[in-house]
């Protein structure tokens, strides 16, 4: 899980600065559009004018270049802009992945707040476990549902996720570790009686 957080994280650095890079991009591709427009839009509204002066002289046959001309220009000028509307395009593109990845990284930390909730009421039941050796009233010295207990022992025996598989190792740790003090306890109860009888009667 913290491993996955840290690939999102990472991811949305990169991201960050594509996009930083990516605006820095977009604002001198402006400029340079603007530039090269400017001197088109001067032809353009000088043809405009030409048109004008061809029409009040009926002279068809020069409006209709002028309009050719016109028509150029205009593609010329909305030409201009192509890079910059891509550049625009991937910026939006990036800007919704952005954000897809700050829901992952929202769900996950969520995920990982309720994982640590459920990590520090599981280890007060382990503490309260090795104190009595009965899941029952470990549940009930830590004001916990006995049912949510069960569930977590049952489902880290299947195996089933990786905080109930911590639970049901602890539990069966300190079974271990209780069934060998009592292993000891009853050794050395053995050797006294095995010592006793050695002794002579008198």
């Amino acid at each position: 899980m913290w491993l996955i957080m840290y690939d999102l994280r990472h991811d949305l650095t990169n991201l960050n600065d594509r996009i930083i890079d990516l605006e820095k991009q977009i604002e001198l591709e402006k400029i340079n559009a603007e530039s090269n427009i400017q001197p088109l839009k001067t032809q353009l509204n000088q043809i405009k004018q030409d048109k004008t002066r061809f029409a009040s002289k009926n002279d068809f046959e020069s409006v209709q270049a002028c309009r050719r001309k016109e028509e150029n220009l205009k593609f010329k000028i909305n030409a201009q802009w192509n890079k910059y509307s891509l550049l625009k395009e991937e910026l939006t593109r990036l800007n919704n992945e952005k954000h897809d990845i700050q829901q992952q990284i929202k769900l996950k930390e969520n995920e990982i707040r309720r994982t640590n909730d459920i990590l520090s009421q599981m280890n007060t039941v382990l503490d309260n476990y090795k104190k009595t050796q009965s899941l029952k009233q470990a549940a009930a010295d830590s004001k916990i549902s006995p049912e949510h207990i069960e569930q977590w022992y049952e489902w880290g025996k299947k195996g089933f996720n990786e905080t109930s598989t911590y639970f049901y190792t602890k539990i069966t740790e300190i079974d271990g570790y209780f069934k060998e003090q009592e292993s000891l306890k009853l050794k050395e109860q053995m050797d006294r009686v095995i010592e006793a009888y050695k002794k002579p009667i008198h």
